[in-house]
């Protein structure tokens, strides 16, 4: 999806925009009803604000994600988008840039953590991992661990 990264400053800011990427989920279901799945480009949930990236960081559970989980099960849509950053579980290391899958049910179905991020400009720590989802007409699951 052609979806411009915005200028995020606030939690809040983050939820609205949250909203708009639902409310372009339904907009475009309803333009496109053989529509089954819809990917948002890097960045587009919580832009990147190079002086509060770590301020805007998510856990996945959180209520932004939720309101895009909800529109991907109300309109029968896979979702694909960031969080840039998901909150580490290592609070002394930076937050991951983190891919999210959304299957058309409303949930999670793949969390994939980027393994090779832009330096010196992304400050996220890195994944390990790489993945495939089961998804849409037939795609299938596969996991690699680069450990």
């Amino acid at each position: 999806m052609n979806y411009p990264a915005p200028k995020i400053s606030s939690e809040r800011e983050v939820i609205e925009n949250a909203k708009k990427i639902g409310e372009m989920i339904y907009n475009t279901k309803t333009g496109l009803p053989g529509l089954d799945l819809i990917i948002f480009s890097e960045y587009s949930l919580q832009g990147f604000n190079p002086k509060k990236w770590k301020e805007l960081s998510l856990p996945i559970d959180s209520e932004a994600v939720d309101i895009i989980k909800e529109a991907s099960k109300a309109n029968g849509v896979w979702a694909v988008f960031t969080l840039t950053g998901e909150i580490n579980e290592d609070p002394r290391k930076n937050p991951y840039d983190t891919a999210l899958v959304i299957s058309n049910d409303g949930k999670i179905v793949l969390k994939y953590r980027k393994i090779m991020p832009w330096v010196p400009i992304e400050p996220w720590y890195p994944g390990n991992s790489t993945f495939v989802t089961e998804g849409p007409k037939g795609i299938k699951n596969r996991s690699y661990d680069l450990r």
